[in-house]
């Protein structure tokens, strides 16, 4: 299996989430053109500080979103199933990690929405469960 970065282009020329379903993709919105830079990502997505799940009911103001493809074996079943690691990374680049299709899907909406987050500035998001899942949701300034 080959890892690749996905990136795809509107007809304007825009970035676009790219479908997280096929092999090893890896989607990340923050640009990074110095070794700094890269090294900070790189940190970042080895080792976020927060869990989305330690933010409900609290604020974030998102700036930037890491995704890549993982896989997940069920403990009881040995089952293997795909999954999307996100990491939501805010104005003070701190990082919040979730594997959640609920998150997942609701980027891809704010995305269609909204755009990319270099078009974006920042986003004031807070985070609601409901059962079992978390759901993303935009709160207006």
């Amino acid at each position: 299996m080959e890892n690749q970065i996905t990136v795809l282009q509107d007809d304007n020329g825009n970035t676009l989430l790219a479908d997280m379903e096929t092999s090893n993709n890896i989607y990340c919105s923050l640009i990074c053109e110095t070794e700094e830079q890269k090294k900070n990502l790189f940190n970042l997505t080895s080792n976020p500080s927060h869990k989305v799940s330690d933010m409900i009911n609290k604020k974030i103001m998102l700036k930037d979103v890491y995704m890549e493809e993982v896989f997940l074996r069920n403990e009881e079943t040995g089952e293997v199933n795909q999954g999307v690691r996100i990491i939501l990374i805010d104005d003070r680049q701190e990082g919040y990690v979730c594997v959640s299709k609920g998150i997942k899907n609701s980027l891809q909406k704010l995305f269609s929405i909204f755009g990319t987050p270099e078009n974006w500035g920042n986003l004031e998001l807070s985070w609601l469960t409901i059962g079992k899942k978390v759901m993303c949701v935009f709160l207006k300034e």
